[in-house]
């Protein structure tokens, strides 16, 4: 019941002062159940349930979850910084997700609307992806990993912390996956590989993470790139021929936190995100090719006092 929640209220607090119902997931839950996505975190929350068509994961809430709506109805944000792109307010909770899970601290959740503290994207829920800092990671640190189909995973990561709060953090992560060949009855003729999809289920991923902090300031910002090749020839795209989505998600995010007094804090924030997508696919007749994408690019900045005591 000690432990600190900031997602409730955008403020510093324990989880049984926070004014809403907080789900925190550990860093030691992640290592301890194996979860290699944050769609896997996310499936074992009370209320939430996550689906997957082989492209994307897509998150529910509470017996809602509308076809074709891409997450748009969850906040996600990384360190407090918005996730969620500017065309489709798509949040990323796959392997296009732009941080390694092995960076992740803590994962806070908060269910139900929070519209009034963050904005529309925030109906079902919060979703609030604490990362680690120098002071946790303490040195340099080498990950790999291998597993089915394929699967290979290589992370570098460097934490340093010194005086006056100085915090430095430095990872790098890639993941590629060969997938699996799979079988559609509704495809299995002989001019369609007898509904065989061969060598198209493939997933490709490199992350970068960088945090700095000194003294009130701070600067983080992180970029992730993932290919997921689609096996199912969706919107009518011809079977088994090349079909590959690219969502390249980036962000840089400086602060700066000063406490004035016990009682009253003053935050300042710049933020800059850019969403780049690529899709290109194969159509009869022809074949004709087709490439669907689109780039956003969004900014801001704001200024805050946060009063927790009132004289009497």
């Amino acid at each position: 019941m000690q432990v600190t929640v900031s997602t409730a209220s955008r403020l510093d607090q324990p989880i049984s002062d926070a004014p809403a119902a907080v789900v925190v997931l550990t860093a030691k839950d992640i290592r301890d159940f194996g979860w290699r996505t944050l769609a896997d975190a996310l499936a074992s929350l009370p209320g939430l349930y996550v689906s997957y068509d082989r492209d994307y994961a897509y998150l529910g809430a509470r017996g809602f979850q509308r076809p074709g709506d891409y997450n748009s109805r969850f906040l996600l944000l990384v360190d407090g910084v918005r996730i969620n792109d500017a065309v489709y307010d798509q949040a990323p909770i796959g392997t296009d997700f732009p941080v390694d899970m092995d960076m992740v601290e803590r994962i806070e959740y908060v269910p139900g609307p929070g519209s009034a503290v963050y904005g529309s994207n925030a109906l079902f829920g919060i979703v609030n992806v604490i990362t680690k800092t120098g002071k946790t990671l303490q040195g340099p640190q080498v990950a790999v990993a291998a597993g089915s189909f394929g699967e290979k995973r290589a992370r570098a990561s460097y934490g340093w912390h010194g005086s006056n709060d100085a915090d430095v953090v430095l990872s790098a992560s890639s993941y590629v996956r060969s997938g699996q060949d799979l079988y559609y009855p509704e495809f299995d003729t002989a001019d369609q590989n007898h509904g065989v999809a061969q060598g198209l289920d493939y997933d490709r991923a490199q992350d970068f993470l960088a945090k700095f902090a000194y003294g009130d300031f701070g600067l983080s910002m992180a970029y992730g790139n993932r290919t997921k090749g689609v096996p199912n020839a969706p919107y009518g795209a011809i079977f088994d021929t090349p079909y590959s989505t690219t969502d390249t998600h980036s962000f840089i995010n400086g602060s700066f936190h000063h406490a004035v007094n016990d009682g009253l804090q003053v935050a300042a924030e710049v933020y800059w995100g850019r969403y780049d997508y690529r899709s290109p696919s194969l159509y009869a007749p022809g074949p004709v090719e087709n490439v669907d994408g689109d780039h956003a690019i969004w900014y801001g900045g704001d200024v805050h006092a946060t009063l927790t005591s009132i004289p009497k």
